[in-house]
């Protein structure tokens, strides 16, 4: 599968077929889409994605 945006793929029937690959993108969520509120662990794979969680400060 190449890495296409999340937000277009799920709208066409590429779920119908595609599931599991789907689920290895959207598994442990780093990112959100600001656009349509889908979830993936990478930020290339949103069309307007914002990161989740802040990094945690490292303690000294």
């Amino acid at each position: 599968m190449s890495q296409k945006e999340l937000c277009k793929i799920a709208k066409k029937d590429y779920l119908d077929s595609n599931l599991n690959d789907y689920r290895v993108l959207v598994q442990n969520p780093r990112y959100l889409c600001k656009k349509c509120g889908r979830a993936a662990n990478a930020k290339e794979l949103l069309c307007k994605s914002k990161k989740l969680y802040k990094k945690k400060p490292s303690k000294k």
